[in-house]
C-alpha cells in the first residue's frame, strides 16, 4: 500500500477524484490519500481521503468540501420518498435556477422540473444525503437510459435530477452524492458520463470533471423545452 500524505488545493479537486483511482489501477496497488482540510495565506486545501483499491472495492473514502462526514449520509432513495425529493425539488428549483433563464421559458418548465419521475426512485441508483437530525438536503443519481428515453449504451451513464436545498449549498452535498454515483459507475465498468446540465448547474459539473459538448433544447413536453448543456465526464 502506498501512503499519500499532501496538501492538494482548490480548485483541483480532480486529483483525489480521478488521479489517485488511476494510479491506483495503472500499478496494481492500494493507495491512501489524506489531504489537508484548511485554509492559510490565501489557500484553502479541499481536504478528503480516500483508500483506493485496484480491484475497485474500495475501503473508504472521505468527503471533500466544508461539509464533515458526519454532518450528512447518504442512502438509496425507494418509491416512499417521491413526496419528500418533490418538496426538496420545489424549494431548490425556483430560488436557484431562475436567474439563469428567461421568465417565459422559466415559468413554463418549473412545474414539469419540480416531480421526480418515480420510476428513478426505484433503480437503485437515486440518492438522498440525510443529515443528522434526518432531514433530506440533497438528491441526485444516474442511469442508464438517457432523460426522455433513447438508446442505452452498457458503458454510458446519465446524472440525474440533481438538486440541493438552497440553505445548504457550497457545503459539498452535490459532491458528495455525485461521487457516490462515480463509484458505483465505475463498480459496474461504466466509461462515461454525460448530464442534460441546466445553465445555472455547469459550474458545479465543470468541477465534477465534466466539459462541455455542446447547447441543446431539453424536451419537457410536446411545447415545453428547456435550454441546457450537453456535458460528458472520462471515467476512470
Amino acid at each position: 500500500m502506498i501512503v499519500v500524505p499532501t496538501a492538494n488545493m482548490m480548485p483541483y479537486t480532480e486529483v483525489p477524484t480521478t488521479l489517485v483511482r488511476a494510479r491506483t489501477l495503472e500499478n496494481g496497488v492500494c493507495v491512501g490519500y489524506a489531504n489537508l482540510s484548511s485554509a492559510e495565506g490565501g489557500l484553502a486545501c479541499t481536504g478528503g481521503g480516500a483508500i483506493v483499491r485496484p480491484d475497485r472495492l474500495d475501503l473508504a473514502w472521505e468527503n471533500w468540501g466544508s461539509m464533515t462526514p458526519s454532518s450528512i449520509s447518504l442512502r438509496v432513495a425507494t418509491g416512499a420518498d417521491e413526496a419528500t425529493v418533490n418538496g426538496l425539488l420545489d424549494a431548490c428549483y425556483p430560488l436557484l435556477m431562475r436567474e439563469a433563464y428567461d421568465p417565459e421559458t422559466f415559468a413554463r418548465a418549473l412545474p414539469r422540473m419540480v416531480r421526480i419521475n418515480p420510476a428513478l426512485l426505484e433503480l437503485g441508483t437515486f440518492y438522498l444525503a440525510v443529515t443528522d437530525g434526518d432531514a433530506i438536503v440533497g438528491c441526485g443519481g444516474w442511469t442508464l437510459e438517457p432523460p426522455g428515453g433513447g438508446t442505452v449504451k452498457r458503458e454510458v451513464g446519465h446524472i440525474r435530477h440533481f438538486a440541493t436545498h438552497p440553505e445548504r449549498t457550497s457545503q459539498g452535498v452535490g459532491r458528495t452524492i455525485y461521487e457516490a454515483c462515480e463509484r458505483d459507475a465505475l463498480r459496474r465498468d461504466l466509461r462515461r458520463f454525460e448530464v442534460f446540465a441546466s445553465l445555472n448547474s455547469q459550474g458545479f459539473y465543470g468541477e465534477m470533471g465534466f466539459t462541455h459538448k455542446r447547447r441543446i433544447a431539453v424536451q419537457l413536453s410536446e411545447q415545453v423545452f428547456l435550454p441546457a448543456v450537453l456535458m460528458r465526464k472520462a471515467l476512470a
